[in-house]
């Protein structure tokens, strides 16, 4: 039984109190020891700033002043000791450096006219990355030998197919979507992965075939059910939705898993035979062995380096100069944000007005962006001269008489019925009558949000 509470008026005990930010985080088994034991401590702008874990270690992050992480100290050494890895960065939110990589620096392309991409990694420590002309990366070969990679991507500039090298392993990937940009199949090797919609999915090696069910409460998943076998896994994540314990239909502990910053799997235990592992793990997104990368629907990830290996295709907050930067996961502050899309991250405490949608298509950000008249770096505006007065007129319009009666007409407007689609991730959506007029820029609600929810989905998918 997994239990969570809160920083409210009822548990004044949290850290920091009234906050409604989550305080504590356990799963158990009746009165058996516990699975998971997370007691969440924040700084005063809001951000994770301890999470005490006895069980596997407790996590210590520091920030600087645009909230990105500089410093994680917890059980990120060999075997579990406890390390500081620390991160730095430059003013456009690009990672200049991270001690968790052999010679950890990153190096960029200078800025500058005629120079393309700045935004995009070419070094970081003993790997070396090439690009296409949309910015997607193309490739990653390693002075040490341990690894390298090759990929390709379709005309939506989506991953097609990648060939990835593990030292002496060589794995051919090959990726299909449908015509909205979902992932419908995956093939890695001689097998091939189906997905149908968020629900459900089969793998096939050969002649076999096994298949399983998901079950969701809105964004969260809770089980997997093995549809040959009815053999039931209840999944139990952390604050940010990664998977961190699951468990039979016993309520035994099946699997184990826990992950540095940035979302690399830092341990992985499984305690039933034969062993299980869960592909979502981080954020609860799937992780594709074969490419080392986590699919985040439209872009994929690399945990390891801590960016995005395409770019962004939106800006979603205008207002945020850390929004601008392409490449950049989670505003560089992995303990606070998620991207559920990889258009945009948002914090998974903070729905509402602060959602990636929101953002976005808040007019009042854009319109102050476009009709602010100081930028920075540039002058203020100068003064407008005002012309000379002119001669005043008085103008005299004499009063104008209808004498002739208007016709009558009878004005029949029939109801008129509106259908939105609603946003989905695959398939076609089901269409969703709607009454309310669209009342226009600043609607969030009825049509007006369904439709710009709609719009998003094209423009972005």
């Amino acid at each position: 039984m997994t239990t969570s509470t809160f920083a409210d008026p009822a548990h004044p005990t949290c850290i920091p109190a009234n906050s409604f930010k989550l305080c504590t985080l356990k799963t158990q088994k009746g009165t058996n020891p516990l699975y998971q034991d997370f007691t969440y401590t924040f700084t005063a702008d809001g951000n994770v700033d301890l999470i005490t874990d006895p069980i596997n270690g407790n996590q210590d992050f520091g920030y600087d002043a645009l909230d990105r992480l500089t410093s994680a100290t917890g059980p990120y050494g060999t075997g579990g000791a406890t390390d500081t890895i620390t991160y730095s960065y430059n003013q456009i939110g690009n990672i200049l450096s991270n001690s968790q990589l052999t010679g950890g620096t990153f190096t960029y392309p200078t800025s500058g006219a005629g120079v393309v991409r700045p935004h995009a990694v070419r070094i970081a420590g003993p790997y070396q990355y090439s690009y296409d002309n949309n910015g997607n990366q193309t490739g990653i070969t390693s002075t040490l030998g341990d690894y390298s990679s090759s990929t390709t991507f379709n005309v939506d500039n989506r991953l097609a197919s990648a060939v990835t090298t593990f030292g002496s392993t060589t794995i051919n990937s090959t990726f299909v979507y449908d015509g909205e940009g979902g992932r419908v199949k995956k093939i890695v090797g001689t097998t091939t992965t189906r997905y149908i919609s968020k629900l459900y999915e089969c793998d096939t090696t050969g002649a076999n075939t096994s298949c399983s069910r998901f079950i969701w409460a809105n964004d969260t998943r809770l089980a997997t059910v093995a549809v040959t076998s009815g053999t039931v896994h209840y999944w139990h994540g952390d604050h940010l939705g990664s998977s961190s314990v699951i468990t039979d239909s016993t309520g035994a502990k099946a699997q184990a898993l826990t992950y540095s910053p940035y979302g690399g799997v830092r341990t992985n235990q499984s305690f039933t035979t034969p062993a299980i592992d869960v592909p979502y793990k981080y954020t609860g997104k799937e992780f594709d062995y074969s490419t080392d990368f986590y699919y985040y629907e439209s872009r994929y990830y690399d945990p390891w380096f801590g960016r995005f290996i395409s770019p962004d295709t939106i800006v979603p907050d205008p207002l945020n100069p850390q929004d601008f930067n392409r490449y950049s996961y989670a505003r560089n502050s992995p303990p606070n944000y998620i991207d559920p899309t990889g258009y945009c991250s948002l914090n998974p405490f903070r729905r509402g007005p602060d959602s990636c949608y929101d953002r976005f298509f808040n007019w009042d950000n854009w319109r102050n962006w476009f009709r602010d008249p100081v930028r920075p770096n540039q002058p203020n505006p100068p003064t407008p001269v005002r012309p000379p007065d002119r001669p005043k007129v008085d103008l005299v319009i004499p009063e104008v008489r209808v004498t002739a009666p208007r016709p009558q007409v009878d004005l029949i407007i029939p109801p008129i019925q509106v259908t939105a689609q609603r946003p989905s991730v695959y398939g076609i959506p089901p269409l969703v009558p709607l009454q309310e007029p669209l009342i226009g820029p600043g609607d969030l609600s009825g049509v007006g949000s369904a439709l710009k929810f709609w719009l998003f989905r094209k423009s972005c998918g």
